[in-house]
């Protein structure tokens, strides 16, 4: 017995209101009669329904039903030879008749025939050879976009209408954030503004929206929202969507539908309206909150702090290991002698790369004292930029491409079909710009309002941190955030010697200056921290044979500075390292030759290398 030829039934409407309505019942009906009257067999297993979806942006095609159909006839789940009902084209697609076109081939071309039912026709990919049938179906398409672009007009007339009137001051109605209310002509808080501000107040301190959830489910505050939005408890998306909300500072941004090239984000229509509500914290504080979420070094995996609020590593996401370039993680060798250690988080997997740990401690104390001895000159730019040029200059490229984007819409709307096609390819490219003209406005607007930790800050924290032993959670949390805000990574070379360790510390600096340091450690003890001018860890051109010798070296030398005791010991490196500060380690062709010499030497006999310095 034959198998039973299947038909697949596509429905869309536009409004979710429809759902309420005959639509979908009209459209479902519809195709099943025409299945019994066929002979084939209606599959609703795929349940291609888009219900709101909009075919005007293309919607459908990109995260709706319909483009799962495709999707499912590329994979085989919907074999070739199958029919699609649909009660018109227009049900498909009302995007310009171009882009309707191609996506219509596209479905064709795979082997499956689309039935429209209003009016009742039949579509294979070889009707589509005869051109009489090719300008019916372009006709009907060009129909369709106009009418979606009719109605599309007048919304963004509406919407253009309301933009005046906000410009000119007028309150229009609509959705406000949860801690405002209005009052007649004007906008003011309500008691939920505390709660933002404490919601600002703690994460500018340090803490995470997971933190800020805690603490605000801990203390039973009610959460910010009005009839069924209103959540019984806070959430991490809660506290994102108030902390990234323009209109803390009291900005209002309107926006338009969703777009084909973005389906995740609604469109802004123009630039955000200034003091159109109260603002509830500094614009300088907006930019920060700004600044921290593009960092890419606060959103890392994973906790930062312990269960009791207390942050492990200061520098996690910063720290890495000079060899292997991995970052550093901290382990606990669970001994007071050893204690916490910081190691390269690659040699802890593979056996190939040196494991050569360092007393966190140590290391945390060691950064403690550069960032009390700090100067002005390391947290402020090399050179003093004028932001505000260049914001007007991007500002000014933002509307143009604004203004272009509007004026090539209107000439697809106003030109024959034939002649859209390369203007409807232009679109992505200027959004495109658009949008990365909007980044840099945006990056710039930052570092305008960013304001940079001072001097006193960065030594005042340090102490209160070795002085305030109370609130030391809370001191730790303020230095990792002003440590974040001046340092861009820290790079750390381990060199390890019986119960002796040494450390050589690159800090970069956000305005590209270095520091380096020297930390040594007898026994997890931190003996000698010693500033070092020169940069003798970048060789980023250098062989991997030349950086053996380099490491050797500096094992070598530190080896040679041990003694029988450990104060003879220190008296050496201090020594040797006073004499290194402001050099560097060089390695010149007869420093290689002796390093390779010494080597040698050492191999064949461990043992002829002298205790004494």
């Amino acid at each position: 017995m034959a198998s039973k030829k299947v038909a697949y039934s596509y429905v869309r409407f536009s409004r979710p209101e429809q759902l309420n309505g005959d639509s979908l019942r009209r459209q479902k009906e519809a195709s099943k009669k025409w299945c019994y009257q066929n002979g084939y067999y209606l599959d609703e297993s795929l349940k291609l329904t888009d219900k709101g979806v909009s075919a005007f942006r293309g919607d459908n095609a990109v995260k709706g039903k319909l483009g799962a159909f495709v999707d499912a006839i590329e994979t085989g789940r919907v074999k070739k030879g199958s029919v699609l009902i649909v009660e018109s084209l227009d049900r498909l697609s009302r995007q310009a008749a171009s882009e309707a076109f191609i996506q219509l081939m596209s479905i064709l071309g795979k082997g499956i025939t689309i039935i429209t039912l209003n009016p009742e026709e039949k579509l294979t990919q070889k009707d589509m050879e005869d051109t009489t049938k090719i300008l019916s179906v372009i006709l009907i398409m060009t129909r369709a976009y106009e009418e979606s672009s009719t109605k599309s007009k007048r919304i963004k007339d509406a919407w253009e209408n309301k933009r005046k009137k906000l410009q000119q001051g007028v309150i229009i109605s609509g959705r406000v954030p949860g801690w405002i209310e209005k009052e007649g002509d004007r906008f003011v808080l309500n008691p939920h503004a505390d709660t933002v501000k404490r919601i600002v107040k703690m994460y500018l301190a340090g803490h995470g929206p997971t933190a800020i959830v805690r603490a605000l489910n801990a203390d039973n505050v009610p959460t910010i929202g009005r009839g069924k939005q209103r959540a019984n408890f806070w959430r991490q998306s809660s506290i994102i969507k108030i902390l990234k909300s323009p209109a803390l500072i009291g900005e209002f941004q309107p926006h338009l539908g969703k777009s084909s090239q973005d389906q995740s984000k609604r469109q802004p229509a123009g630039d955000p309206i200034p003091d159109y509500y109260p603002a509830i914290i500094k614009e300088v504080d907006f930019y920060k909150i700004k600044k921290r979420f593009a960092d890419k070094r606060t959103s890392i995996k994973g906790r930062v702090g312990n269960v009791d609020g207390r942050i492990t590593n200061l520098f996690r996401g910063l720290i890495f290991d000079e060899r292997d370039k991995s970052a550093m993680i901290i382990v606990n060798k669970g001994t007071n002698a050893s204690g916490r250690q910081i190691v390269s988080s690659k040699a802890t997997a593979d056996k190939t790369i040196p494991y050569i740990a360092f007393p966190y401690e140590a290391l945390e104390e060691s950064l403690f004292r550069m960032v009390s001895t700090i100067t002005t000159a390391d947290i402020l730019p090399q050179e003093a930029t004028d932001y505000s040029e260049a914001l007007e200059a991007a500002q000014l490229r933002l509307g143009k491409l604004e203004d272009k984007i509007t004026m090539v819409q209107q000439q697809i709307l106003n030109c024959d079909p034939e002649d859209a096609e390369p203007l409807v390819q232009l679109i992505p490219k200027l959004n495109q710009q658009k949008n990365e003209a909007k980044i840099q406005t945006e990056d710039l607007q930052a570092k305008l309002h960013n304001s940079m930790p001072t001097q006193e800050e960065c030594q005042s924290v340090v102490e209160l941190m070795q002085n305030d032993k109370e609130n030391v959670n809370e001191h730790r949390r303020r230095f990792r955030n002003i440590f974040m805000d001046i340092v861009k990574r820290v790079d750390v070379l381990p060199v390890k010697s019986g119960h002796w360790r040494l450390a050589y510390v690159r800090i970069l600096f956000d305005n590209d200056r270095k520091r380096t340091i020297a930390v040594i450690c007898h026994r997890g003890k931190l003996v000698i921290c010693q500033a070092h001018n020169g940069d003798f860890m970048d060789h980023e051109n250098s062989t991997k044979e030349e950086l053996d010798e380099f490491y050797y070296l500096i094992e070598h030398r530190f080896s040679q500075c041990k003694a029988r005791s450990v104060k003879q010991t220190k008296i050496n490196l201090e020594n040797y390292y006073r004499r290194k500060t402001g050099s560097g380690i060089p390695i010149t062709k007869k420093a290689k030759n002796k390093i390779r010499s010494d080597r040698k030497l050492y191999i064949a006999n461990p043992e002829s290398e002298t205790e004494e310095s």
